[in-house]
């Protein structure tokens, strides 16, 4: 009797001692299986991956882990069943912002946009900070412009409007032109254009080119008369979730009074960083080459010839959906054919743009500017400082999405050692526009 019982006792004893390393065997197994299936998957085989992960399953059945990755690799293959291992890894962890948010790429790229957000937000709650719930608004964001534009590559603005200018000074919005003052009034038409075609558009950057063209014409005063053309190429890819680089290339032809008043090429680059879902940061350098013609207006134009060099910053915040706030500096500088047009400028400016009820948005606009010259003008006796204040403010409504009225009004002050180039002028304007 003492000899069975020392029998039972040793069975048991060979039995605890196996059990731990079949178990182990087990563990060691699921983990050299998942450590293969994530190195294929970083190698791009993707279906190699889902194989490892299957065996990984096997051993450990329904384990979260294994059941995600599969699932991602079944995503990146294009496999169908995709959909159903990403659900199942979403169930048996809830908590999961990973899975979320894999399940809302999957949807993304079968273009079901309101099923991909539900996703990307839920994804984004339950990791709030994080460089899912930062990539979850990026895909969020690509989705609404494709949904905007029902998916077509491209824009298209038009506008007419409408100016009361009470001192008619030769310079326009964006381009660079001669102080020509008239000290006269005048009311005049302006037609807008603006075009914008997508090559590529999405989280993993953007790609596209511009069109601009702006003319006028004066009631009075023709010899004032612009017209201006543009042409940019812009791109931006994104080197992080915080942060993107930008770069671009502009070209611009300006006719003053049917004479060719200059021609500019420009490139430039810059950073942006996102401090938060409503805050970024934006450092940026632009380069710019012009040439200049002459006319009887400015007979000396081509004195100006030269380069510009520009570094700024700015920063934008929103707070909500219906205000956004954006304030910045910059600092460039002229190097010109003569150097009397050498310059150094300085200027800073702050926007604010409000959504109101009824389709209607308010904006102010603030400026101000510095600019001193190096040398001695042979025109003056004193060496030239000006110091711009702009003020201005707009109201618009949107009769429907593709048509809008706005009133803007915008007070210039411009204060400079030499009297003659001192001015003032307020202009009042209405804006029609189309948007396609």
């Amino acid at each position: 009797m003492i000899r069975t019982a020392l029998v039972s006792v040793l069975c048991m004893l060979a039995i605890l001692m196996v059990v731990p390393q079949v178990a182990h065997a087990k563990d060691s197994t699921y983990e050299q299986r998942m450590a293969r299936g994530v190195l294929a998957f970083e190698s791009g085989k993707f279906a190699e991956a889902a194989g490892e992960f299957r065996a990984a399953l096997a051993e450990r059945p329904d384990d979260p882990a294994a059941t995600l990755y599969l699932g991602i690799a079944q995503s990146r293959s294009g496999d169908p069943q995709a959909e159903t291992t990403l659900k199942k890894a979403a169930g048996l962890n809830p908590e999961d912002a990973r899975a979320n948010f894999e399940l809302g790429v999957l949807y993304y790229q079968r273009n079901i946009p309101e099923e991909a957000n539900d996703y990307f937000d839920t994804a984004a709650s339950l990791s709030p900070g994080s460089e899912i719930a930062a990539r979850s608004q990026e895909f969020k964001k690509a989705s609404g412009d494709r949904k905007g534009t029902g998916a077509k590559p491209w824009a298209v603005s038009a506008g007419l409007r409408g100016e009361y200018d009470s001192n008619v000074v030769l310079a326009a919005a964006g381009a660079a032109l001669p102080q020509g003052i008239s000290r006269r009034s005048d009311v005049r038409t302006v037609a807008l254009l603006d075009g914008r075609y997508r090559f590529l558009s999405g989280p993993k950057g953007d790609l596209s080119a511009g069109y601009g063209f702006y003319r006028s014409w004066h009631r009075d005063l023709s010899e004032y008369d612009v017209l201006r053309h543009t042409l940019d190429l812009r791109g931006g890819i994104p080197v992080s979730s915080i942060v993107s680089v930008e770069a671009a290339y502009t070209f611009e032809y300006v006719e003053v009074s049917s004479e060719m008043y200059n021609y500019a090429h420009g490139v430039g680059a810059g950073v942006t960083v996102r401090e938060g879902k409503d805050h970024s940061t934006s450092i940026r350098y632009q380069y710019r080459r012009a040439g200049y013609g002459t006319a009887a207006l400015y007979p000396t134009n081509s004195d100006r010839d030269g380069g510009n060099h520009l570094v700024g910053v700015t920063q934008r915040a929103s707070f909500g959906k219906s205000l956004s706030v954006s304030a910045g500096y910059a600092h460039d500088e002229d190097r010109a054919k003569q150097p009397w047009w050498d310059a150094k400028g300085d200027k800073g400016f702050v926007a604010i743009g409000a959504s109101l009820p009824r389709r209607t948005s308010l904006g102010l606009y603030g400026e101000y500017q510095r600019r001193k010259y190096d040398a001695l003008d042979p025109q003056f006796t004193v060496l030239r400082k000006d110091r711009t204040t702009i003020l201005g403010a707009t109201a618009g409504i949107s009769f429907t999405d593709h048509f809008g009225l706005s009133v803007g009004y915008a007070h210039v002050k411009n204060d400079s050692g030499i009297p003659v180039l001192e001015y003032t002028r307020s202009i009042t304007s209405v804006t029609l526009t189309a948007r396609f």
